[in-house]
């Protein structure tokens, strides 16, 4: 890759202090030697030069030049490169033009790294020099003091020196810089300006080499400091999150959703000059607009923590049936398929093997396969930005038996293109009432996969069932602020030795009206028989209700007849959405809002 020079580009601006005015004529004239830099001249030295560079400052300057103490002082105090003008043999030559003839033994008094540039100089003089060097301003007056006291046959200075010398009555010659040495100085400045430009055009190159593949980089000190941003206008809100990061370790991962953005970060530690800098990797996609591709969710580890943890299986401790499936499933690779009974905490156990896995710094990423329109089908099939082309990613394909023959082949087909099970944790559900239920899709899938199936026991096998409802009704009250009702032993029991058809969404159902309805502070037997009178659905969901149990069934928020009576229509048409649609008089966008009100 070649360059080009940066005063192709931009001219170099260059700021020159002279040290005192009758130099100036001879910086003028040095600087028409350079078309290509701009230049500009002020006269002071110490802190007077100091204060002229900072009043200029505001004219963006790429480098000073000075000589002396005043380039000392710049080079401290300023960000930009500081170059320093020297004394040349020549220089020193008419500097001593006008000592005695007679002279053998003279003082030089100075800043120190003044002294140090003629000093090695000095062995081709006809005379020895003695020198006298100083860091510090204050320290100028002593030293032309112990020159003076050594009677030497003359003193010469630098420009400070040299005022100070006068102030005190005493003869001083001053060392001055010619034209060779302004020359060198300007020269050296430009260079400066053209590597220093040739270096911002390489790392403009690079920035956007990395932005065309949709990567910023940002590098922070291990106490916080930022060295480097990339990131725009648009994103430097990260950089608060970025900091909380800096101590994660070599390789942490993590993801953040903003203002319509996934943000997949990557933290890297580097050694450079004893310092160990964090550099974070950003890559940022649009988050698929929910309304838009309907059924793809992109979830942060803290959205899928809440939503766990608002769940009936965390609510009633089911963490502890489904805790082994889910630690079964992190002792392999294989892609997973989950099965079970409707609404028996497929989707928490997905959770659960995503919150505890190795990449619950990255998003999970929801598909739920009843609720793909034509658009989310699409974009998920052949849009670069599709979660087939995540990587270090959990993918939940969530009852992937609903989909059509056509679309079923086609993921599968997908999956395997791509080798999407190579690069992420997959993770499939499916409904099943017995092993004979199984859908051809979800079998084929598990087959063709080498998925490792887990089955999802349902509610009526779990552990201290009999607990689980005095946890629910605690958590409703806690929610309202007031007691929990409590179960007599009756309720509890007949509560315990239910079959729970519905599953979590059932119980949820039941117990909910039994803190609604029951009358005192507890909770009778009646009650609960009163509530399967009320609330129970015959069947499992998937099956429609028989005529006994219609008007029981009709006791319900609206939301939930309508949920169930798609589902139901649904598993009647074999997962056919236009002929469930058609049988139910709607369109298919209100077909998937519809299925959309179930989670579980």
């Amino acid at each position: 890759m070649i360059f080009r020079k940066a005063t192709a580009m931009h001219i170099a601006n260059i700021l020159v202090i002279a040290p005192y005015p009758e130099m100036l004529p001879e910086l003028q004239e040095v600087a028409n030697e350079f078309p290509d830099a701009s230049f500009s001249f002020e006269t002071g030295d110490l802190a007077h030069g100091l204060a002229s560079a900072l009043k200029m400052f505001h004219l963006d300057f790429d480098v000073v030049i000075s000589r002396g103490g005043t380039a000392q002082i710049l080079e401290d105090e300023l960000s930009i490169p500081v170059v320093e003008m020297g004394i040349t043999a020549p220089d020193l030559v008419s500097s001593f033009s006008n000592l005695p003839k007679n002279t053998t033994c003279i003082a030089a008094v100075g800043f120190r790294n003044v002294l140090q540039n003629i000093k090695p100089l000095t062995s081709l003089l006809p005379f020895e020099v003695d020198f006298y060097a100083i860091d510090f301003e204050d320290e100028l007056e002593e030293a032309l003091r112990d020159a003076l006291d050594n009677e030497y046959d003359a003193i010469v200075c630098d420009t400070k020196a040299f005022n100070q010398a006068r102030l005190m009555g005493a003869e001083a010659h001053l060392l001055v810089s010619g034209k060779d040495s302004i020359r060198a100085a300007f020269s050296h400045a430009v260079q400066i300006c053209e590597l220093n430009g040739a270096l911002e055009e390489r790392t403009h190159f690079l920035q956007e080499m990395l932005r065309s593949c949709g990567i910023d980089l940002v590098v922070y000190t291990p106490d916080g400091r930022l060295v480097y941003s990339g990131l725009s206008e648009r994103d430097q809100s990260l950089l608060d999150d970025l900091k909380r990061y800096i101590q994660s370790g070599n390789g942490h991962r993590f993801a953040i959703r903003r203002n319509g953005r996934i943000y997949t970060i990557r933290l890297k530690t580097a050694d450079f000059e004893e310092t160990k800098l964090a550099t974070f990797t950003i890559s940022s996609v649009n988050a698929p607009n929910p309304d838009r591709f309907m059924g793809i969710e992109h979830l942060n580890a803290d959205d899928v923590q809440v939503d766990y943890e608002r769940s009936v299986v965390h609510i009633i401790q089911g963490d502890r049936t489904l805790g082994t499936l889910a630690e079964a499933a992190q002792r392999t690779k294989q892609p997973i398929l989950l099965v079970g009974e409707p609404r028996c905490g497929k989707t928490q156990l997905a959770q659960i093997i995503y919150l505890t896995g190795e990449y619950k710094d990255r998003p999970l990423v929801r598909v739920d396969c009843r609720l793909l329109n034509d658009k989310s089908w699409n974009y998920l099939i052949d849009s670069y930005h599709s979660p087939l082309y995540e990587t270090d990613c959990t993918i939940f394909f969530h009852e992937v038996g609903q989909l059509e023959d056509e679309r079923w082949k086609a993921l599968l087909a997908a999956i395997k293109e791509t080798r999407l099970a190579e690069r992420n944790r997959i993770i499939f559900s499916s409904d099943y009432t017995n092993a004979a239920d199984v859908s051809q899709a979800s079998a084929i899938i598990a087959e063709q996969l080498r998925c490792i199936t887990l089955t999802v026991p349902p509610l009526r096998t779990w552990e201290a069932l009999e607990d689980a409802a005095d946890r629910y009704l605690q958590h409703l009250a806690k929610e309202k602020n007031a007691d929990a009702p409590l179960l007599d032993p009756a309720a509890a029991e007949l509560l315990a030795q239910h079959p729970w058809r519905g599953n979590l969404s059932q119980f949820r159902s039941i117990i909910s009206w039994l803190d609604m309805a029951h009358e005192g502070s507890g909770i009778t037997a009646r009650d609960v028989l009163d509530a399967f009178d009320r609330r129970e659905v015959s069947g499992i969901p998937g099956s429609l209700a028989g005529r006994e149990g219609e008007n029981a069934a009709l006791i319900r928020p609206l939301n939930e007849i309508n949920r169930d009576a798609a589902a139901a229509t649904l598993a009647h048409c074999h997962g056919n959405k236009s002929e469930a649609a058609g049988i139910l008089g709607v369109s298919r966008t209100t077909l998937y809002k519809l299925l959309e009100q179930s989670q579980t």
